[in-house]
């Protein structure tokens, strides 16, 4: 995985975005920057914690969270697998074979 993740300025007039209460949209910018090249990113218990490690949120907190984040059409978990929509396309190619 890259090291660097592009963040659209665009997210904060986002309406899908904006529909979701504030810890999911921060679970969905964690998701962004966490992501692989394919969009996704492992939807397992440890990578969960790994992911909010600076959050106080449980375990089922982060399932629901996710299940917001699905039913606004921002992610869509297939397990072991979170993919973000259109994260791929947001991710853009990497320039160097360093990945940065």
């Amino acid at each position: 995985m890259r090291e660097y993740r592009k963040i659209y300025a665009s997210i904060v007039a986002s309406e899908k975005l904006a529909s979701v209460p504030v810890d999911a949209r921060w679970l969905w910018v964690l998701l962004v920057v966490s992501q692989d090249d394919e969009g996704k990113y492992p939807w397992t218990p440890i990578k969960i914690k790994a992911l909010t490690v600076g959050t106080n949120w449980s375990s089922d907190d982060v399932q629901s969270l996710g299940s917001v984040l699905a039913e606004s059409e921002l992610i869509h978990i297939e397990s072991p697998w979170v993919y973000l929509v259109k994260g791929t396309e947001k991710n853009g190619k990497p320039t160097s074979t360093r990945g940065f």
